[in-house]
């Protein structure tokens, strides 16, 4: 899958994304990029075209929302060992 493939399905929903972070642990980390799934007060300023320029900002890696951390949190495209969309 690649960096835009991965994108849309994050607009579309929770995603599991198993990657290795950069102290070489491997890390399991369902994330989105679906505005709904987001809590308001932790949407960008600037709203859904603030996350937008943010994507188009660094090709390496990709900046999501984490659920269980309750916070936004980042991968790296080459890292990533499996990506796994949530079933609709």
């Amino acid at each position: 899958m690649n960096r835009d493939e991965m994108i849309e399905a994050l607009r579309a929903g929770l995603c599991n994304v198993t990657f290795t972070k950069k102290n070489g642990e491997e890390r399991v980390m369902p994330c989105t990029l679906n505005m709904a799934m987001i809590p308001a007060d932790m949407h960008p300023k600037g709203g859904e075209d603030a996350l937008t320029e943010g994507l188009e900002k660094t090709l390496s890696a990709i900046r999501v929302y984490a659920p269980e951390s309750e916070g936004w949190r980042s991968f790296i495209v080459d890292n990533v060992k499996e990506f796994v969309p949530s079933a609709s």
